[in-house]
């Protein structure tokens, strides 16, 4: 549920338990989240956009990125911009 002026969650659960999130990210600024897992399902990154930059530094809005552990063991901003390395099992 969207509530204006509150952070958006990103919660993850062990399926079928879901009475306790086992890993969990509170974040401003995003209208609109991108999901994407690594391959084992450990590891989850969360791209949080907005389409107006409120601080008007960008025309286009605004992109953050976090990264999840899915057992809960860590969660942390992305700096954009720094070097990422892409893996894909579709470019091999």
């Amino acid at each position: 549920m969207y509530v204006q002026g509150q952070p958006a969650a990103v919660k993850v659960f062990n399926v079928p338990q879901f009475a306790q999130p086992v890993s969990q990210k509170t974040f401003f600024k995003g209208d609109k989240v991108q999901f994407k897992w690594n391959d084992l399902g450990t590891s989850l990154i969360v791209l949080a956009s907005t389409d107006v930059d409120k601080s008007n530094k960008s025309y286009y809005g605004e992109t953050n990125m976090y990264i999840l552990s899915a057992n809960g063991g860590f969660d942390s901003r992305v700096q954009l911009g720094t070097f990422l390395r892409h893996t894909s099992s579709d470019n091999e």
